[in-house]
Protein backbone atom coordinates (compact mmCIF):
# COMPACT_ATOMS: atom_id res chain seq x y z
CA UNK A 1 0.00 0.00 0.00
CA UNK A 2 1.35 3.11 -1.20
CA UNK A 3 0.74 5.71 1.66
CA UNK A 4 2.40 9.04 0.81
CA UNK A 5 5.31 10.37 -0.97
CA UNK A 6 8.43 12.06 0.97
CA UNK A 7 9.38 15.33 -1.30
CA UNK A 8 12.70 15.96 -2.44
CA UNK A 9 15.08 17.44 0.09
CA UNK A 10 18.56 19.49 -0.26
CA UNK A 11 20.88 19.41 2.21
CA UNK A 12 22.65 23.06 1.23
CA UNK A 13 26.82 22.65 1.02
CA UNK A 14 28.50 23.38 4.82
CA UNK A 15 29.52 27.45 5.02
CA UNK A 16 33.38 25.90 4.94
CA UNK A 17 33.02 24.07 1.97
CA UNK A 18 36.04 25.58 0.18
CA UNK A 19 38.38 24.16 3.10
CA UNK A 20 36.07 20.47 3.14
CA UNK A 21 37.94 17.37 0.69
CA UNK A 22 34.78 15.37 1.16
CA UNK A 23 30.85 16.35 1.67
CA UNK A 24 31.64 19.85 0.04
CA UNK A 25 29.04 20.35 -2.05
CA UNK A 26 24.96 20.40 -1.42
CA UNK A 27 23.25 17.13 -1.60
CA UNK A 28 19.48 16.08 -2.98
CA UNK A 29 17.43 13.34 -1.36
CA UNK A 30 14.66 12.59 -4.35
CA UNK A 31 11.17 12.26 -3.87
CA UNK A 32 10.75 8.85 -1.94
CA UNK A 33 7.01 6.66 -2.07
CA UNK A 34 6.41 5.45 1.22
CA UNK A 35 5.24 1.98 1.37
CA UNK A 36 3.25 0.07 3.97
CA UNK A 37 3.22 -3.90 3.38
CA UNK A 38 1.58 -6.45 5.40
CA UNK A 39 2.57 -10.07 5.20
CA UNK A 40 0.39 -13.02 6.76
CA UNK A 41 2.15 -16.57 8.10
CA UNK A 42 5.36 -15.24 6.86
CA UNK A 43 8.75 -15.48 8.72
CA UNK A 44 11.77 -13.06 9.39
CA UNK A 45 15.34 -14.06 10.44
CA UNK A 46 18.15 -11.91 12.39
CA UNK A 47 21.02 -13.86 10.99
CA UNK A 48 21.36 -13.85 8.25
CA UNK A 49 18.68 -10.79 7.31
CA UNK A 50 15.98 -12.35 5.68
CA UNK A 51 12.39 -11.95 4.88
CA UNK A 52 10.54 -15.34 4.39
CA UNK A 53 7.25 -15.60 2.58
CA UNK A 54 4.16 -17.97 3.58
CA UNK A 55 5.43 -20.40 0.61
CA UNK A 56 9.41 -20.01 1.40
CA UNK A 57 10.00 -17.42 -0.81
CA UNK A 58 12.64 -15.10 0.09
CA UNK A 59 11.43 -11.33 -0.42
CA UNK A 60 15.12 -9.87 -1.49
CA UNK A 61 13.73 -6.28 -1.69
CA UNK A 62 13.12 -6.29 2.20
CA UNK A 63 16.43 -8.52 2.55
CA UNK A 64 19.36 -7.32 0.38
CA UNK A 65 21.48 -6.22 3.59
CA UNK A 66 24.54 -8.86 1.87
CA UNK A 67 24.59 -7.95 -1.70
CA UNK A 68 21.75 -7.07 -5.19
CA UNK A 69 22.49 -10.26 -6.46
CA UNK A 70 19.47 -12.74 -5.04
CA UNK A 71 20.67 -16.18 -5.19
CA UNK A 72 23.71 -14.98 -3.48
CA UNK A 73 21.74 -14.08 -0.40
CA UNK A 74 23.79 -15.59 2.85
CA UNK A 75 20.43 -17.65 4.01
CA UNK A 76 21.17 -19.99 1.11
CA UNK A 77 24.64 -21.15 2.61
CA UNK A 78 22.98 -21.83 5.92
CA UNK A 79 22.71 -25.56 6.92
CA UNK A 80 20.43 -25.11 9.88
CA UNK A 81 18.21 -22.25 10.98
CA UNK A 82 17.30 -21.25 14.32
CA UNK A 83 14.66 -22.33 16.32
CA UNK A 84 11.16 -20.27 15.54
CA UNK A 85 9.21 -18.37 17.82
CA UNK A 86 5.59 -17.95 16.48
CA UNK A 87 3.33 -14.87 16.95
CA UNK A 88 0.01 -14.48 17.40
CA UNK A 89 -1.99 -11.62 16.19
CA UNK A 90 -1.10 -8.38 14.52
CA UNK A 91 2.62 -7.54 14.69
CA UNK A 92 4.77 -4.44 13.77
CA UNK A 93 8.41 -3.86 12.25
CA UNK A 94 9.80 -0.88 14.68
CA UNK A 95 13.04 -1.93 14.96
CA UNK A 96 14.25 0.13 18.30
CA UNK A 97 17.10 0.95 16.91
CA UNK A 98 19.61 1.74 19.43
CA UNK A 99 21.20 5.25 18.29
CA UNK A 100 19.33 8.17 19.29
CA UNK A 101 19.95 9.69 15.78
CA UNK A 102 18.55 6.80 13.61
CA UNK A 103 15.50 6.32 16.11
CA UNK A 104 14.61 10.36 15.89
CA UNK A 105 15.12 10.57 12.49
CA UNK A 106 14.15 7.65 10.75
CA UNK A 107 11.82 5.35 13.19
CA UNK A 108 9.62 7.55 15.24
CA UNK A 109 8.39 9.89 12.19
CA UNK A 110 7.34 6.62 10.76
CA UNK A 111 4.89 6.60 14.04
CA UNK A 112 3.40 9.80 12.34
CA UNK A 113 2.99 8.33 8.37
CA UNK A 114 1.11 5.42 10.62
CA UNK A 115 -1.16 8.20 12.19
CA UNK A 116 -1.94 9.76 8.83
CA UNK A 117 -2.76 6.21 7.30
CA UNK A 118 -5.21 5.72 10.50
CA UNK A 119 -2.90 3.10 11.89
CA UNK A 120 -2.12 3.56 15.84
CA UNK A 121 0.90 1.38 17.09
CA UNK A 122 -1.32 0.87 20.07
CA UNK A 123 -3.23 -1.55 17.81
CA UNK A 124 -0.62 -4.05 17.19
CA UNK A 125 -0.21 -7.77 19.66
CA UNK A 126 3.81 -7.31 19.10
CA UNK A 127 6.26 -4.53 18.02
CA UNK A 128 9.61 -6.08 16.75
CA UNK A 129 13.37 -4.57 16.65
CA UNK A 130 16.22 -4.91 18.42
CA UNK A 131 17.40 -4.89 22.06
CA UNK A 132 18.25 -1.45 23.65
CA UNK A 133 19.12 -0.11 26.79
CA UNK A 134 20.01 3.63 26.52
CA UNK A 135 17.58 5.44 29.30
CA UNK A 136 17.04 8.02 26.59
CA UNK A 137 15.47 5.46 24.52
CA UNK A 138 12.82 4.35 27.24
CA UNK A 139 11.99 8.09 27.21
CA UNK A 140 11.04 8.65 23.71
CA UNK A 141 9.23 5.58 24.10
CA UNK A 142 7.12 6.96 27.14
CA UNK A 143 6.71 10.41 25.30
CA UNK A 144 5.24 8.46 21.88
CA UNK A 145 3.08 5.84 24.11
CA UNK A 146 5.11 3.05 22.96
CA UNK A 147 4.44 -0.09 25.26
CA UNK A 148 8.00 -1.63 25.99
CA UNK A 149 6.02 -4.55 27.02
CA UNK A 150 4.95 -5.54 23.61
CA UNK A 151 8.57 -5.62 22.23
CA UNK A 152 10.09 -8.85 20.73
CA UNK A 153 13.84 -8.47 20.37
CA UNK A 154 16.35 -10.01 17.82
CA UNK A 155 18.76 -10.97 20.22
CA UNK A 156 16.50 -13.23 22.02
CA UNK A 157 14.94 -14.30 18.70
CA UNK A 158 16.41 -14.80 15.84
CA UNK A 159 14.04 -16.74 13.94
CA UNK A 160 10.02 -15.39 13.96
CA UNK A 161 6.98 -16.47 12.23
CA UNK A 162 3.82 -14.42 12.60
CA UNK A 163 0.35 -14.83 11.87
CA UNK A 164 0.82 -11.28 10.27
CA UNK A 165 3.46 -8.69 9.61
CA UNK A 166 3.49 -4.61 8.94
CA UNK A 167 6.32 -2.99 8.07
CA UNK A 168 7.65 -0.23 5.66
CA UNK A 169 9.46 -0.62 2.93
CA UNK A 170 13.40 1.08 3.34
CA UNK A 171 12.84 4.60 3.82
CA UNK A 172 16.07 6.68 2.58
CA UNK A 173 14.99 10.21 2.47
CA UNK A 174 14.41 12.49 5.73
CA UNK A 175 10.69 13.10 6.00
CA UNK A 176 11.06 16.85 7.10
CA UNK A 177 7.36 17.07 7.95
CA UNK A 178 7.41 13.80 10.34
CA UNK A 179 10.46 15.12 11.79
CA UNK A 180 8.87 18.49 12.46
CA UNK A 181 5.63 16.53 13.94
CA UNK A 182 8.14 14.44 16.33
CA UNK A 183 9.88 17.89 17.17
CA UNK A 184 6.73 19.70 18.31
CA UNK A 185 5.05 16.44 20.44
CA UNK A 186 8.47 16.46 22.23
CA UNK A 187 8.84 20.23 23.17
CA UNK A 188 4.81 19.97 24.01
CA UNK A 189 5.83 16.90 26.32
CA UNK A 190 8.11 18.84 28.35
CA UNK A 191 6.87 22.54 27.99
CA UNK A 192 10.37 23.45 26.65
CA UNK A 193 10.31 26.90 24.70
CA UNK A 194 13.45 28.06 22.98
CA UNK A 195 15.74 29.68 25.22
CA UNK A 196 18.27 32.32 24.01
CA UNK A 197 20.78 30.73 21.99
CA UNK A 198 24.10 31.54 23.26
CA UNK A 199 26.12 28.54 24.37
CA UNK A 200 28.89 27.26 22.65
CA UNK A 201 29.33 23.85 23.03
CA UNK A 202 31.74 21.09 21.95
CA UNK A 203 30.08 17.42 21.67
CA UNK A 204 32.79 14.67 23.23
CA UNK A 205 33.53 11.22 23.01
CA UNK A 206 35.87 10.89 25.35
CA UNK A 207 33.59 8.48 27.09
CA UNK A 208 33.88 6.08 23.62
CA UNK A 209 36.35 3.81 22.51
CA UNK A 210 35.88 5.04 18.50
CA UNK A 211 35.89 8.27 16.26
CA UNK A 212 38.30 10.28 18.97
CA UNK A 213 40.07 13.30 18.19
CA UNK A 214 44.13 12.11 18.04
CA UNK A 215 44.88 15.54 19.18
CA UNK A 216 42.34 16.46 21.90
CA UNK A 217 44.53 17.93 24.40
CA UNK A 218 45.59 20.83 22.03
CA UNK A 219 41.83 21.19 20.50
CA UNK A 220 40.46 21.21 24.30
CA UNK A 221 42.70 24.45 24.96
CA UNK A 222 41.59 25.99 21.68
CA UNK A 223 37.63 25.45 22.66
CA UNK A 224 38.77 26.63 26.24
CA UNK A 225 40.00 30.41 24.17
CA UNK A 226 36.67 30.71 22.37
CA UNK A 227 34.53 29.83 25.57
CA UNK A 228 32.80 26.38 24.49
CA UNK A 229 31.60 24.17 26.95
CA UNK A 230 32.71 20.24 26.69
CA UNK A 231 29.50 18.28 27.10
CA UNK A 232 28.70 14.49 27.32
CA UNK A 233 25.08 14.29 25.90
CA UNK A 234 24.86 10.67 26.51
CA UNK A 235 25.20 11.54 30.27
CA UNK A 236 21.81 13.80 30.01
CA UNK A 237 18.23 12.68 30.04
CA UNK A 238 16.36 13.78 27.03
CA UNK A 239 14.85 17.11 28.60
CA UNK A 240 18.27 18.39 29.87
CA UNK A 241 19.63 17.64 26.06
CA UNK A 242 17.00 19.49 24.92
CA UNK A 243 17.65 22.36 27.08
CA UNK A 244 21.62 22.17 26.24
CA UNK A 245 20.98 22.22 22.20
CA UNK A 246 18.12 24.58 22.11
CA UNK A 247 20.45 27.36 23.85
CA UNK A 248 23.30 26.61 21.97
CA UNK A 249 24.43 29.05 18.73
CA UNK A 250 27.82 27.24 17.81
CA UNK A 251 28.13 23.29 18.09
CA UNK A 252 31.14 21.35 17.31
CA UNK A 253 30.61 17.75 16.76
Amino acid sequence: LQLDSISEVVIPKPFNSNNLKSFSESFTYEKTSVILNRLDNCRFLQDPHALISADDHLIFSESCAYGMVPSEHWIFKKIKLHKVLRLEGSSFMLGCIPNIWHLLMEEIPKLYILQKANYNISEFDNLIGHNYTLAQQSEIYKIFNIDTSKIITFENNKHLSFESLTYFSPIYSPDIEAINWMKQKILKFYGIKVSKRNRRIFISRENYSTKNICNFKIIRQVLKKHKFEIVRPEELNIENQINLFSSANFVIG
